[in-house]
């Protein structure tokens, strides 16, 4: 059984991720944003060509969200990523892969050309995808 920083994980738990700065309402459904985030962007890179029509990222990454689920958010897990601030949770990971799908779906749409926002539901209607002007600039932050 996992562990958090307040003890053993609990199995099973149907928990939301917490709110962050990004979703102050808690509101959105981080798993159901990566799936729908995947599905978007292996789409446009199959209209690109860039992509097999099946292969095994697509599959074990559309088998992630029910996982994380079916495990609970709550529940510890390994996470790939250093000792940090970040709780090493499943949620921390569905948080982060969400970060990743979107950075992955963002960079097919702008090769394709057509860059779309987050849908309703999904983070309403607002830009998730604004770059920092020193980020911009080439700087580190």
């Amino acid at each position: 059984m996992g562990t958090t920083a307040g003890g053993p994980a609990p199995v099973g738990s149907s928990r939301q991720i917490p709110p962050t700065a990004a979703d102050p309402a808690g509101s959105a459904d981080l798993l159901g944003t990566h799936s729908s985030l995947v599905q978007r962007g292996r789409d446009l890179l199959l209209e690109l060509g860039q992509f097999p029509a099946r292969c095994g990222a697509c599959e074990s990454t559309e088998q992630l969200p029910s996982t994380l689920r079916e495990s609970g958010l709550d529940r510890g897990c390994w996470p790939w990523w250093d000792p940090s601030e970040s709780p090493r949770t499943c949620g921390a990971v569905a948080r982060h892969q969400v970060q990743e799908v979107t950075v992955h779906t963002y960079d097919a749409e702008i090769t394709q050309g057509a860059v779309q926002p987050l849908s309703a539901g999904h983070g309403g209607t607002r830009r998730c995808r604004r770059v920092p002007p020193a980020c911009a600039a080439g700087e580190r932050t």
